[in-house]
């Protein structure tokens, strides 16, 4: 019985894996003729700082969170450790997204990097608050092994976003800018 749940979570959790990727495909040749070589560069350098501040501000939160889950639901703490995981990750993606915020109006004005890419990287700060809440929340559905809710809510993140992002760019002709608008907008709604 045990060996037939592992497959059963395996196979949803791949199938939710390959249509994640799928979206990287997808999307990949659009952004690729949408965009010139230096916006493509823009973005791409905008996403990994992004990223690279979302590991930084998550601290480790939604291992943790994994790890820890069923420790404090056998305490019978589950409540306190839930809502005090959101508020961390609440709190350290406020800060993170401010921080970043920040330092893309301070390059701006120092006119170390133009104003459309300080724009960029303003409007993309909010993609850390919302990744860092999105990930400890799926953390939470994968630590009480409800594998489908995490795929539909991972899928639909995820394509909700780069379908905005396309809009953004292709019907309202907003650029690298618009591709971050249509990220933030769709994976807020979702969270």
């Amino acid at each position: 019985m045990a060996i037939n749940n592992i497959i059963k979570h395996l196979s949803i959790y791949m199938v939710g894996e390959v249509l994640i990727m799928s979206a990287g495909l997808i999307s990949f040749p659009i952004f690729t003729r949408i965009f010139t070589k230096e916006e493509y560069g823009v973005m791409s350098l905008v996403l990994m700082s992004i990223v690279i501040a979302e590991l930084l501000f998550n601290f480790g939160l939604r291992h943790a969170t994994q790890r820890f889950s069923s420790f404090y639901e056998k305490q019978g703490q589950y409540t306190l450790f839930y809502s005090t995981v959101l508020w961390t990750s609440l709190v350290l993606g406020l800060l993170g997204t401010i921080f970043t915020f920040a330092m893309g109006q301070v390059l701006t004005s120092s006119e170390i990097i133009s104003s459309s890419i300080g724009l960029a990287v303003s409007i993309s700060s909010f993609l850390i608050i919302i990744r860092i809440l999105t990930q400890v929340l799926g953390s939470l559905f994968r630590a009480k092994g409800r594998a489908k809710e995490y795929v539909i809510f991972a899928v639909f993140t995820k394509y909700l976003g780069m379908t905005l992002a396309v809009v953004f760019v292709l019907f309202f002709h907003m650029e690298v800018q618009g591709f971050f608008l249509g990220l933030v907008i769709g994976e807020a709604i979702v969270l």
